[in-house]
């Protein structure tokens, strides 16, 4: 996409209120990307970091953070949204749609947090991102509004959404040892070394390496081998040691279901 109409649809973002900012494939291209707001002057002309030049292009896609006019519900597949439409309706809101699945615009939160509501589902908000419309997905599928915000205004969660959303984050605010006692006996690094390239030291608690669920150049991957704990900083997900080998299957079977 020529760097024209990236900045075009990147300054379009800052009008409403949102925060774009570059991102190559689905990682940032700048260190505190999500303490950064690019003013529309250094959307169109680029910042220096480090003293690197950072700047929109026709290789970049545009990010945007969550947490701040928005929060976002990443829906991973139709399968993953028909089964969240049986706890209730969806207001008239935008929708982008992703190369697997959808992105749900909604009004900002303050009193929720990031967190995986059901299965396939996550919900974005401080601290997060997304990648936007009209940017090119790594398949060659480009993310498309299926309603603009031009023709929608972000709508308030649904009762029965924010319901649910605040019963996962109560859960998880549970110690996060509990959730790792039935697999003490398991070593974490032989299990995660199956997957992650690069493995590098970080802490005296988690180490670091390229994340087997995208094109990873920088690391961005983080586990613990003590008690299984995962992260991606590219927006990825996060969990214990069992969803990320039932996310590993679910992106396999996802992958041969494509090359079939």
């Amino acid at each position: 996409m020529k760097r024209k109409s990236i900045i075009k649809h990147a300054l379009y973002y800052r009008k409403i209120g949102l925060y774009p900012f570059p991102v190559m494939g689905k990682i940032p291209l700048f260190k505190n990307w999500n303490k950064k707001i690019l003013t529309p002057e250094e959307i169109i002309n680029g910042f220096y970091q480090g003293g690197k030049l950072i700047e929109f292009s026709n290789r970049t896609n545009i990010g945007i953070l969550t947490g701040h006019k928005v929060d976002i519900l990443d829906i991973d597949s139709t399968e993953a949204l028909l089964n969240l439409k049986k706890n209730g309706a969806f207001p008239n809101t935008p929708v982008a749609k992703t190369n697997r699945g959808y992105h749900v615009y909604f009004k900002h939160s303050p009193h929720l947090k990031s967190c995986s509501p059901i299965s396939q589902v996550d919900f974005q908000s401080t601290g997060k991102f997304v990648v936007a419309p009209p940017s090119l997905h790594s398949s060659g599928n480009k993310y498309k509004f299926i309603i603009h915000p031009k023709d929608a205004a972000f709508a308030r969660l649904p009762n029965w959404l924010d319901q649910k959303i605040s019963a996962q984050i109560k859960a998880q605010s549970r110690p996060q040892q509990n959730d790792y006692n039935h697999g003490e006996n398991v070593n974490w690094y032989n299990y995660f070394s199956k997957y992650v390239l690069n493995i590098k030291k970080q802490n005296s608690d988690w180490l670091t390496g390229l994340c087997p669920f995208h094109e990873d150049h920088n690391n961005s991957f983080a586990f613990s081998p003590n008690h299984g704990g995962w992260i991606c900083f590219a927006n990825c997900g996060q969990g214990n040691g069992y969803q990320f080998l039932e996310k590993v299957k679910r992106d396999l079977m996802e992958d041969t279901k494509n090359e079939i």
